[in-house]
């Protein structure tokens, strides 16, 4: 089972996801539970230390932009 198709377009391949399919496999992986109920878990004042310490410096200009 495949989340996603791909085709080539010259030369760059061009991609597709399918979130039908994607939810299935988190289905099988974490089972029928409340996925909303894991979102909650998440520390967010911790992730975005993270990505802020990520992208930058000491005086909180932007270094980088995320990919």
């Amino acid at each position: 089972m495949r989340s996603g198709r791909g085709k080539a377009e010259g030369l760059y391949g061009v991609y597709t996801l399918r979130p039908e399919v994607l939810h299935e496999q988190v289905k099988t992986v974490l089972g029928e539970g409340d996925l909303g109920a894991l979102a909650e878990e998440v520390d967010l004042s911790t992730f975005d230390r993270k990505v802020l310490g990520t992208f930058t410096d000491e005086a909180g200009l932007i270094t980088a932009f995320p990919a």
